[in-house]
């Protein structure tokens, strides 16, 4: 019911996942093979059980692509983190909307893509991702949102 709702006020990548743990400050779940950590809401707490279903969503301002030219990403500063490739683009002006399929064997959570990622015009000029089509990124635990259920 939460996802339907968020879908149709606009809200983008809505997923689904499975709980793996939930805890009064940590939600971790299971989602196209990646295991996530999600910040549980500190007013409202959600402890679903282990191994349910978990509905989430991630704005795709929230997720960080990962520069190459500073070395591997560092754990401790790059928390969710993910690698996949660019598998479609839209020009809005000021910012760029990447749609990137993760490189995790399965299909695709949303058709041809697994995650929409908006990134500011000169990110995408400088980080040159028109030529340059496979990222590492990063979704901060605070930017996964939980759909209660």
């Amino acid at each position: 019911m939460a996802a339907g709702v968020a879908r149709i006020m606009g809200i983008r990548n809505v997923l689904r996942g499975t709980v793996v743990k939930a805890t009064p400050d940590r939600i971790q779940l299971r989602w196209r093979g990646q295991l996530l950590e999600a910040v549980n809401s500190p007013s409202r707490s959600y402890l679903p059980a282990a191994d349910s279903p978990i509905a989430f969503f991630i704005r795709p301002e929230y997720v960080r692509l990962i520069r190459k030219d500073r070395g591997p990403a560092d754990p401790v500063h790059h928390m969710n983190l993910m690698d996949g490739v660019v598998v479609g683009e839209e020009d809005f002006g000021t910012t760029w909307s990447l749609r990137i399929r993760l490189s995790a064997p399965g299909e695709p959570a949303q058709g041809d893509h697994d995650l929409e990622v908006e990134v500011p015009h000169l990110v995408y000029e400088i980080l040159e991702i028109d030529r340059d089509r496979r990222w590492e990124f990063s979704i901060h635990r605070g930017s996964i949102h939980v759909l209660p259920a």
